[in-house]
């Protein structure tokens, strides 16, 4: 198995255990059999076909020896192409290529072919993807088909220049590297529409004669045409706030899901104008109208003081967004926790999700939320704050059928893309069957408040000390554009790694 790692995952396919290969950094299985088949039911394979069906095919070169396979950026929906990162360069990689170096793989009629992707400007000493972390080589967004990605790099030294400032860069299908625009030395990605042809990015410098008066803070900017734009501004141009705007992100400024939306028409922003008083949350459309998203619409007489409100997650169109504040913005909020509220962007109306009946106070925890493609389902994590249950977190769910539990202390690691099936990480055992006191995995149906085990009970253990691991390791990293997934988008397969014999 000379030029890559082959690993051993379990999958858990439409709830019936099946041990299955997976791609391993180099490698990746085709699967005779594409058809769904219900549990138990044994896959026919022809005569003379071996390992049940299973074929492998070699990704990367055969011979290589100094190119440690690094990680995994992404793999296309199709499997035919997977880019990933080398800690030296492939065979045939142009002089001077950095490292570690970015590779493109294709699956054609006549096998793979790997294709080592050059830097802008490979010897100035600047990773790809430098102003998205401390560190953080490759690309930092890639198209559906990987086709289409953005870097960025160092650029060459001007007249009279002594600091190198940082480019951002689109790479074309065909290999070439476009300059979209010069970010500083404090730029940072925060996304980009699905085709890469919208890219969103905020600074500390005033790149623009517009954010000349903000004193402090970060402006966001705005690419899809020949130079950038302002992004949090109101609809005549001018700045919401002289001290800064932001985009929920993670550590590396890359956008929460939803904040941008696919196509890159909307995004979702925050930040207090005047420099003081609450938060407020604004959506930015087609780079041309701005609209504020968490005025209260409370019309009673006493709605209490005004407070923060924070945006946690969108649709993938940005037709709702979800937005948890202690301040009262409905009528039918009659307490001062935190709450979930859901933003209708065509009818502009705020609805409370987070309302448990029998006026039980439930305090949200703030953190990101699991919507579905539609935004009828929403998955979230609260507390009670009186009852039976008060001061234990559980998960909820709020659908058309209302607000309900669906576990307590549990981790939501994934939904399925319609929001009925909800992969869950907990110590607590959930069902009869989960005898010790480790984590395990488990699948929510809201259809019929169903909890399945996942690693529970296997035809050969599931009970033992061990803890199911779905989370990526270091050599299984994706592109921020690539989320990982533990679970297909029907909720039909699960994949997880354990050290416990489950078959």
């Amino acid at each position: 198995m000379r030029g890559g790692v082959l690993r051993g995952v379990l999958a858990l396919g439409a709830l019936g255990f099946a041990l299955t290969l997976t791609v391993g950094f180099a490698f990746t299985m085709v699967p005779s059999a594409r058809a769904l088949v219900a549990p138990g039911t044994p896959i026919a394979v022809a005569p003379g076909v071996p390992d049940q069906g299973r074929s492998w095919e070699l990704v990367t070169p055969p011979e290589v020896v100094s190119a440690l396979l690094y990680n995994v950026r992404g793999i296309s929906a199709d499997g035919d192409h997977v880019f990933y990162m080398t800690s030296n360069p492939l065979p045939g990689a142009p002089a001077g290529a950095p490292n570690p170096t970015a590779n493109l793989a294709v699956r054609k009629a006549v096998g793979w072919s790997d294709q080592p992707i050059a830097a802008p400007f490979p010897l100035l000493g600047a990773p790809l993807g430098y102003f998205s972390g401390p560190f953080y080589p490759g690309p930092l967004a890639l198209s559906p088909d990987l086709e289409t990605s953005i870097w960025t790099n160092f650029l060459p030294l001007g007249p009279g220049e002594s600091e190198k400032e940082v480019g951002l860069f689109r790479r074309e299908p065909d290999g070439a590297f476009i300059l979209l625009a010069e970010v500083g030395r404090s730029g940072r990605f925060i996304g980009a529409s699905e085709d890469m042809r919208r890219v969103f990015f905020t600074s500390e410098q005033h790149l623009l004669p517009g954010d000349a008066n903000r004193t402090e803070g970060r402006s966001i900017y705005e690419l899809d045409g020949p130079a950038p734009h302002l992004v949090d501004v109101d609809d005549e141009g001018a700045l919401l706030s002289n001290c800064g705007s932001s985009v929920l992100g993670d550590e590396y400024g890359n956008a929460t899901d939803g904040a941008i939306s696919a196509d890159g028409q909307r995004l979702f922003f925050s930040t207090r104008p005047g420099c003081s008083g609450p938060a407020q949350v604004y959506l930015r459309q087609a780079g041309a109208s701005t609209t504020e998203i968490s005025a209260s619409q409370c019309d009673l007489a006493d709605c209490g003081p005004e407070a923060d409100v924070s945006f946690v997650g969108a649709t993938p169109n940005g037709s709702s967004a979800f937005l948890v504040s202690a301040e009262r913005l409905t009528d039918e909020d009659t307490n001062s926790y935190l709450d979930l509220y859901r933003y209708d962007v065509a009818t502009g109306k705020l609805t409370l999700l987070s309302s448990p009946p029998g006026g039980v106070g439930l305090a949200v925890n703030g953190a990101p939320v699991h919507v579905s493609t539609d935004g009828a389902r929403v998955y979230f994590r609260g507390t009670p704050q009186s009852g039976p249950e008060e001061g234990s977190e559980h998960l909820y769910l709020a659908d058309s059928s209302g607000l309900r539990a669906v576990a307590p202390e549990s981790s939501l690691i994934q939904i399925s893309a319609d929001g009925r099936y909800a992969l869950l990480s907990t110590s607590s055992p959930l069902t009869s069957d989960d005898t010790d006191e480790r984590t395990d995995l488990y699948r929510y149906d809201a259809e019929g408040g169903t909890i399945t085990p996942v690693s529970v009970e296997g035809p050969a253990g599931g009970n033992g000390p061990f803890n199911p691991v779905t989370t990526p390791e270091y050599f299984a990293e994706t592109a921020p554009s690539q989320p990982y997934r533990a679970m297909s988008e029907d909720g039909s397969r699960i994949f997880f790694s354990t050290a416990e014999q489950l078959v």
